[in-house]
């Protein structure tokens, strides 16, 4: 199987430190892999800085919609993407998500491509870096049937026109 290449994508939900809680690396760190990978953007974000709190005020972006604590309808979500809302769609772990990576390539599909930003939500100790975590969640979509296209769609195109970027 092919691999998609990481050039000019934006992982825009990682966690890097210093943090309230121990990271995998530093922001530096993770710049640096991204960097190297040809990734486009990984905008930095912290639990305990104003930045968290910006960006959930001005940007359309509801992180964790599919989370344990929020598990957002499908309804909600379709409603929700009709207005032009992006839905960061982190890597399902089983700490974080009720779904499995089969069922979050079905939310996506349910609720669609166009709204949906692929992110790793790693940096924690005990995931793999966020630039490898993308790496295989990416992989995963492609082996549950999803086309470079609509990877393209939420790796590049859907983070960079959040993001100002396109």
């Amino acid at each position: 199987m092919e691999e998609f290449a990481l050039k000019d994508a934006i992982d825009s939900h990682f966690h890097a430190g210093p943090d309230v809680r121990e990271r995998k690396l530093t922001y530096l760190e993770a710049a640096i892999q991204a960097r190297d990978a040809g990734m486009k953007a990984i905008p930095i974000k912290s639990h305990s800085t104003i930045t968290a709190d910006i960006a959930s005020l001005i940007q359309p972006l509801i992180t964790h919609p599919d989370h344990l604590f929020i598990n957002m309808s499908v309804e909600v979500q379709k409603e929700l993407a009709q207005e032009g809302v992006f839905f960061d769609r982190c890597f399902p772990t089983e700490k974080t998500s009720p779904l499995r990576m089969e069922e979050m390539a079905k939310r996506i599909r349910e609720v669609g491509v166009m709204s949906s930003i692929v992110t790793s939500d790693f940096g924690q100790p005990e995931n793999p870096s966020p630039v490898e975590g993308i790496k295989i969640y990416i992989q995963q979509l492609i082996q549950l049937g999803y086309s470079n296209q609509e990877i393209n769609q939420m790796v590049r195109i859907n983070p960079g026109r959040l993001l100002n970027l396109l």
